[in-house]
């Protein structure tokens, strides 16, 4: 009987971490939590360290309840997650997105601490290596500036981020205030302010960006 208890706590890792962005300030932070938190009726509130909720996290029954608010719709989603499914995927050492469950677009990720801090070190790593690359020191504000990078990054991932033509070939290039998508099959282009919070939450209200052709359809695809 001991034995089995113990090759059982081998098997189901207790812990899970979830990241999330702040729909206020757009800071990007990581949340750990175990088992026990979500034991009998408790209920869990994610806070930014701005303060701001991002979302509730509870048990009913066979599921767990997710609250997290989509900037896309404006407004709070009711996920719900298999419990066993849950910690199951974590003890395999998966990193699952937690989406839109209209748009599809990612609203945050969940999974075993080191390999989620793994995966965003990776992403901001490559992020900030861009950004020095084009003189990140020099832009208005360089941390609304890598989170433009960031969401752009995951409009791509997404493939939500293309020219009217029909490319997904796509290059950036970074003014002091501004994001320049350009096209590498037709002229078609896209700018992008990234100043402020307000920049971040048009971004983040898209479900799709397409670049134009001088705001007219493009020649390599004139019905579109």
């Amino acid at each position: 009987m001991d034995y089995s208890i113990r090759k059982y706590d081998m098997l189901i890792d207790k812990n899970v971490a979830l990241a999330l962005r702040c729909s206020k300030c757009g800071l990007l932070e990581i949340h750990q939590l175990n088992i026990f938190h979500l034991s009998g009726q408790k209920k869990v509130s994610l806070k930014c360290e701005c303060g701001h909720q991002k979302m509730n996290l509870s048990r009913e029954k066979d599921d767990i309840n997710l609250s997290p608010y989509c900037l896309v719709c404006g407004k709070r989603h009711d996920l719900k997650l298999d419990y066993k499914k849950f910690w199951t995927k974590i003890s395999k050492s998966i990193v699952k997105s937690l989406n839109c469950p209209r748009t599809g677009l990612n609203l945050g990720y969940y999974g075993p601490y080191y390999i989620l801090q793994s995966k965003i070190d990776r992403q901001q790593k490559e992020l900030e290596l861009l950004a020095a690359g084009l003189g990140f020191d020099d832009f208005t504000n360089p941390d609304i500036m890598l989170s433009a990078l960031d969401l752009l990054h995951d409009f791509a991932a997404n493939g939500s981020l293309n020219c009217e033509c029909g490319s997904k070939d796509i290059g950036i290039d970074l003014s002091e205030d501004q994001i320049h998508l350009n096209c590498f099959q037709c002229p078609g282009r896209l700018d992008i302010s990234a100043v402020n919070f307000s920049d971040l939450k048009f971004l983040e209200n898209l479900t799709e960006i397409v670049l134009k052709y001088k705001n007219n359809k493009s020649p390599l695809n004139p019905g579109r």
